[in-house]
């Protein structure tokens, strides 16, 4: 019986990767990015391996909320995971998701690489005369 609700609970965790309501995509992509698997991305939480299955299936904070804090802090008493690291995490997904829509948009690159090389020229002279 317990095999198969372990079973189950992997399953429900796996559908719920492919979905951004669930902290299971935010999870999933954080490993996927840090190279980490469940063992290492638990000891970054500060929990245990079972918090991860159960923590997945929670709805994932939204960092653009002003509930963000208050999600993050009563899902770290929940699963007893380090607030920080989760809020953290869930911030670096966001950011990079972001910046891959944006590169996705027409022009998108372009503007990126005109962005990162938009200097004010008194900056420049600035560093010309630092050096």
């Amino acid at each position: 019986m317990k095999s198969e609700i372990t079973d189950a609970l992997a399953r429900a965790v796996q559908k719920a990767q492919n979905s951004s309501f669930f902290l299971a995509n935010v999870l999933n992509e954080f490993q996927q990015q840090n190279k980490l698997d469940n063992r290492s991305l638990a000891e970054f939480l500060g929990c245990e391996m079972q918090a991860l299955s159960q923590l997945a299936l929670c709805r994932c904070p939204n960092p653009n909320q002003s509930t963000f804090a208050s999600d993050i802090d009563y899902l770290a008493n929940r699963f007893n995971v380090q607030a920080n690291h989760l809020a953290n995490m869930i911030r670096q997904v966001a950011a990079l998701h972001e910046l891959r829509n944006h590169l996705r948009e027409p022009g998108g690159k372009q503007r990126m690489l005109m962005a990162a090389l938009d200097r004010d020229e008194d900056t420049l002279s600035d560093m010309g005369e630092a050096e």
